[in-house]
C-alpha cells in the first residue's frame, strides 16, 4: 500500500487491464479465456476478468477487483515463502518483504496485467516446497500450478526447477514433486507452442536473422541490467562511465553466490539462483530484436523483477547461515543491497484518467471511449453483453 497507495482508494486499470482483458470478456465471454496475447496464455487475468463481467458488480469496481487478484497472488507467494520452514524466521520475512520492496518492481506492483511477473515468482517459491499432508492441500497446489504455468511464459523455463526434486526425494514424496514436474512441463509446453506458432515475439525473432550476441549494444544492455540490479533506479550510479569496472565485480559476486550455493548444498539458495539465471536468459533471448524494450529506465524494468529478486534471495539464504570463507563479502552485499532498496524505494502514483466518471457512462449503457495508463491506451465500450449472450467477438471494436 505504501508503494501503490492508489491502488485501493482509487483504483484505475493499467494497459492490457482494460484494452485486452476488459474488452476481451466484454465482448468474448467465457471463449477469452484461452485466447492468447502476444503469443501466449494469460489464464489467471483472463480468468478475473470474466468473473468481473460475469457477476454483477459495478463497473467503477473492477479495476479495484483485478487489483485485488494482484495482492492475492502476492498473498500466495508469501504463504509459499513461510513454508520454506529450514530458514529462520528473520530470512522468511526478508524474502516476503522483498516481494514489494526489490527496485526493479515499480511496474510490477498491484495491477493485472503483470501479475504473471507475480506467478512466476509463487511458481519459483513453489518449487522449493515440500508436500503438505493435506491430499487437498497438495491437489490445490498443482492447480494453481497449472493456472499460474498458463498464465507466465516463464514456464516454459521452469521445469528445470522442479526436475531436481523427483531425483532426490523418497517414493511419496517423488511423486508429488514428479505432478508437480508434468504440470510445469504441459502449461510451458503449451505457452512455447503459442510462441512458435502464433504471432508472438519469438516467433518474429525466429523468422528474422539472428543478433550478433557480442554485439556491443547487447553487451551493454547486459551490463546495465546487472548493475541496475545492485543499484536500483540511481541513474547515475547505473549509466556513469565506472559501471564497465564495476560490472565485472559484480557479475563475479553473482558466480561467487552461486558457486557457495552449490558447496554449501542449499536446495533453497541454488533454486532462487537457477530462477534468476532461467528468467535472464529468457528474458534475453526472447527480447533479442527488441532491445530497447529492456532499457532499465523505461518499461523493461518488469523484465528484471524476477532476477533480482532471485539474486537477492539467493544471497540472503546464504547469509543467513554463511560459510566462513564467503561470510563478510555475502554480509556486505546484503547490507548493500538493503542501502539500494530503501534509497531506490519510491512510492508512485497512476495520472487520474477519470474512471468513475466514465464507469457511470458504462452503467448507463452509454458508448464511451475510456483513456486508460498509460497512454495512449483506451477502451472502447459499446455496451454491456447480456447474461448468457454467446460471444460477440464479429462486434468487438477495432
Amino acid at each position: 500500500m505504501w508503494r501503490r497507495p492508489d491502488a485501493i482508494v482509487h483504483a484505475q486499470f493499467w494497459a492490457e487491464d482494460g484494452k485486452i482483458f476488459f474488452e476481451g470478456a466484454l465482448y468474448r465471454g467465457l471463449s477469452s479465456l484461452w485466447q492468447p496475447y502476444g503469443g501466449y496464455f494469460h489464464l489467471y487475468p483472463r480468468i478475473v476478468a470474466w468473473l468481473c463481467e460475469a457477476s454483477p458488480l459495478p463497473y467503477r469496481y473492477f479495476p479495484l477487483a483485478y487489483n485485488l487478484a494482484w495482492l492475492a497472488g502476492m498473498a500466495l507467494c508469501i504463504v509459499c515463502i513461510w513454508r520454506l520452514r529450514t530458514l529462520s524466521a528473520g530470512v522468511r520475512f526478508a524474502l516476503s518483504l522483498l516481494l514489494t520492496l526489490i527496485p526493479a518492481g515499480n511496474e510490477v506492483m498491484i495491477n493485472l496485467t503483470n501479475a504473471q511477473w507475480i506467478l512466476a515468482a509463487w511458481i519459483l517459491i513453489y518449487s522449493m516446497n515440500e508436500p503438505s499432508d493435506s491430499v487437498l492441500t497438495n491437489v490445490a497446489g498443482y492447480l494453481l500450478l497449472a493456472v499460474s504455468g498458463l498464465t507466465t511464459p516463464m514456464s516454459i523455463v521452469f521445469p528445470a526447477l522442479f526436475l531436481p526434486a523427483v531425483f532426490r526425494y523418497g517414493s511419496q514424496q517423488k511423486y508429488h514433486h514428479f505432478i508437480n514436474l508434468a504440470v510445469i512441463v504441459i502449461t510451458g509446453g503449451l505457452q512455447l507452442t503459442g510462441l512458435l506458432g502464433g504471432s508472438g515475439r519469438l516467433h518474429s525473432t525466429i523468422s528474422e536473422h539472428t543478433v550478433n550476441w557480442l554485439d556491443i549494444r547487447f553487451l551493454k544492455l547486459v551490463k546495465d541490467q546487472y548493475v541496475y540490479i545492485f543499484t536500483g533506479n540511481t541513474r547515475l550510479l547505473s549509466e556513469a562511465a565506472y559501471t564497465i569496472p564495476l560490472f565485472l565485480p559484480v557479475a563475479a559476486l553473482l558466480i561467487v553466490t552461486g558457486i557457495a550455493a552449490l558447496r554449501k548444498k542449499s536446495g533453497i539458495a541454488f533454486s532462487f539462483f537457477l530462477g534468476g539465471l532461467l528468467t535472464l536468459g529468457a528474458v534475453m533471448f526472447e527480447s533479442r530484436h527488441f532491445l530497447s524494450d529492456l532499457h532499465p529506465f523505461h518499461a523493461g524494468t518488469r523484465y528484471f523483477y524476477i532476477p533480482a529478486y532471485a539474486f537477492v534471495c539467493c544471497l540472503l539464504v546464504l547469509a543467513d547461515r554463511p560459510a566462513p570463507r564467503f561470510r563478510m563479502l555475502q554480509l556486505a552485499l546484503v547490507l548493500w543491497m538493503g542501502v539500494v532498496t530503501f534509497t531506490a524505494f519510491r512510492p508512485f502514483r497512476f495520472p487520474d484518467k477519470q474512471w468513475e466518471k466514465h464507469a457511470r457512462i458504462m452503467e448507463e449503457g452509454g458508448p464511451v471511449v475510456v483513456p486508460v495508463n498509460p497512454d495512449p491506451w483506451t477502451i472502447t465500450f459499446e455496451r454491456r453483453r447480456d447474461p448468457g449472450e454467446g460471444s460477440t467477438e464479429g462486434r468487438v471494436p477495432k
